[in-house]
């Protein structure tokens, strides 16, 4: 919720630093099944499975985020926060605004 800022134009980019724990070999065990047809990542999956940022999900990507739990780079984009959409710009925020809701993905955790 934003509130009260005043007067004046605001652009709002949301970050995170913090909150990566959450990937594991699971995440790149899927990836990996992806990659060799043995099973289909859909939807935000597929977005947070290409940590190589290429636009392509493959093994290479299941080996960046098994480099990520091991803490060995370079592993491309994995443990990143990508939020959707990226910033808004607000001219002014003189009252309360609600639903502005943002989508939060962090690259490599493809099991939810």
């Amino acid at each position: 919720m934003l509130t009260g800022f005043g007067a004046g134009s605001y652009t709002v980019t949301p970050t995170k630093t913090t909150g990566q724990n959450g990937i594991t070999s699971f995440d790149a065990a899927k990836v990996a099944q992806h990659a060799a047809g043995i099973a289909t990542l859909t939807g935000n999956q597929l977005l947070v499975a290409d940590v190589s940022n290429n636009g392509v999900v493959s093994s290479f990507d299941a080996g960046f985020i098994g480099k990520y739990i091991v803490g060995t780079p370079p592993f491309g984009i994995a443990g990143n926060w990508r939020f959707s959409p990226l910033g808004r710009t607000y001219p002014s925020v003189t009252s309360s605004l609600s639903g502005e809701d943002y989508t939060a993905l962090l690259m490599g955790e493809v099991s939810g």
